[in-house]
């Protein structure tokens, strides 16, 4: 579809709201789902490893998903992942007590909260002037950053004296989702090529370095998803007003922070930003693991809570990795699908790390595990050093980029 600059525009408003109400449903889960399980299913450790396994492994087959839904426009299948992630948190409302429904319930929420990961980008990535990529993703991720901090605030301010249940607050969640796919419905088709049927899967020697940080990454937000909050729930016992504020803290935050990440990879380059993001990495987890050796203690509280909103933080760097593919790609058709393909590598880690650390923490402790995160961020600086990208667009900027990632 040919689009006038003004209905660009347009499309870009639209979408950006929808990412900021789905945001919101995002916030809103974020901050009460480790209480959830706390409260209303009273898992241990081990099982709360465990259960990424289910959780993730819609990201690991989100290839499969997109390619049954790849003869759709990008804004619709966009629209479909938000539809099944309302479905899958409404049905977590009715889920109290049951476990093997609250994971059925879980999986389809996963599912559509993982396929809108690639597919968010590539529409962003669509809508994108040329040079300026990372500076709207960045501004998408403000955009979803604002929805977010709406909804821990509900949490933080509202939930309990209300007297609000999580099954209040997953039928909000859900609805927000579900109005936000109605918006990226509304918007004309986006696409970010010519080709009726996107490649679905692309697995080539010239992305390896990509899929190695995809891998390195699913580890290290692992770590930050499963472990970190828990830390902070079952060690420190802290209740989910307290998780919700943390997550303001670090909306608040991140709204300058996002769009400055953003702009920083147009003009730094995705090497400088991603060495620098495994190196801070790296420091948030020798924190963890030194600080969580004295867990009644309020400053090892203040510094767990520190590097907890530090962490989250550095996911504003994960654009760097979605630009350094666009730029090294040898055609448009292989983005959607890489970006997919990596989602699926980023989840093979998720999965398996879990369990791993699900048993080092119940043989030798929490901080064992934040040990071993420490050498993935290392891992991840030492691969991010070596990323070349071709600095220049035009008719040869493919041939560039072919010999940029060899």
């Amino acid at each position: 579809m040919q689009t006038t600059p003004r209905a660009d525009r347009k499309q870009l408003r639209v979408y950006l709201a929808a990412i900021a109400i789905f945001g919101v449903m995002g916030g809103l889960y974020d901050t009460t789902f480790n209480n959830y399980l706390k409260h209303s299913f009273g898992i241990s450790d081990q099982a709360r490893s465990n259960l990424e396994l289910p959780r993730e492994m819609p990201g690991f087959l989100v290839t499969l998903v997109a390619g049954s839904l790849a003869g759709l426009a990008l804004n619709r299948v966009g629209g479909v992942s938000m539809a099944l992630a309302s479905a899958g948190l409404a049905g977590l409302a009715f889920a109290h007590g049951n476990l093997a429904t609250m994971i059925g319930f879980l999986v389809v929420f996963s599912t559509g909260v993982h396929l809108n990961i690639p597919t968010g980008s590539s529409i962003t990535l669509a809508l994108a002037r040329e040079g300026k990529k990372a500076t709207l993703l960045g501004k998408a991720g403000a955009a979803g950053i604002l929805g977010t901090v709406a909804g821990a605030v509900f949490v933080a301010f509202v939930m309990k004296p209300l007297g609000f249940a999580f099954r209040g607050v997953y039928i909000i969640g859900a609805l927000c989702a579900i109005a936000a796919a109605a918006l990226v419905f509304s918007v004309g088709r986006v696409e970010g090529h010519s080709e009726k049927r996107r490649k679905v899967f692309v697995f080539k020697r010239r992305y390896t370095r990509y899929y190695v940080l995809s891998a390195l990454y699913g580890a290290r937000k692992q770590v930050f998803m499963t472990f970190g909050p828990w830390v902070l729930v079952k060690v420190f016992k802290q209740p989910e007003q307290t998780m919700a504020k943390l997550s303001i803290a670090y909306c608040v935050v991140g709204l300058v922070v996002q769009p400055a990440v953003g702009r920083l990879i147009d003009r730094l380059g995705e090497r400088t930003m991603l060495v620098a993001e495994g190196l801070v990495l790296m420091c948030v987890c020798v924190t963890y693991a030194v600080a969580g050796a004295w867990p009644a203690s309020g400053a090892a509280l203040s510094a767990i809570m520190t590097v907890y909103v530090v962490d989250q933080l550095c996911f504003s760097v994960s654009m760097a990795r979605t630009t350094y593919l666009a730029k090294i790609v040898e055609s448009p058709e292989d983005l959607s699908g890489g970006l997919a393909s990596g989602v699926s590598i980023d989840h093979l880690a998720s999965m398996s790390l879990p369990m791993l650390g699900g048993l080092v923490w119940e043989a030798f402790g929490f901080r064992y595990v934040f040990w071993g995160a420490s050498a993935i961020a290392v891992a991840m600086a030492a691969v991010s050093f070596g990323i070349r990208t071709p600095e220049r667009t035009g008719p040869g900027a493919a041939a560039a980029a072919g010999k940029a990632a060899e």
